[in-house]
């Protein structure tokens, strides 16, 4: 009766059936990388936080950039833009 019922679910969903028994397969040959992928979100989570720390750094080197040139111009020592264009 089983094997009647397996023939018959077979024929009317060949497609959900062939997707259900990629799942099993799936299931067992990556069953022991549990660990694994929970080492490698902790692992993604921490360069994500470098990589927001490394942005927070640019920002700032590029605000002191433009204060300290700002400041430059302002006390003469370097031409505005336009001179600067200037032949």
């Amino acid at each position: 009766m089983k094997q009647k019922l397996a023939n018959l679910v077979r024929r009317v969903a060949p497609r959900t059936v062939q997707n259900l028994e990629a799942i099993t397969r799936w299931d067992a040959e990556y069953e022991d990388n549990g660990p694994r992928i929970l080492v490698y979100e902790r692992e993604l989570r921490e360069l994500r936080r470098e990589v927001d720390a490394m942005r927070r750094e640019q920002r700032r080197v590029v605000e002191l950039y433009d204060a300290v040139f700002e400041h430059a111009r302002g006390s003469g020592e370097v031409p505005p833009d336009e001179d600067a264009r200037k032949p």
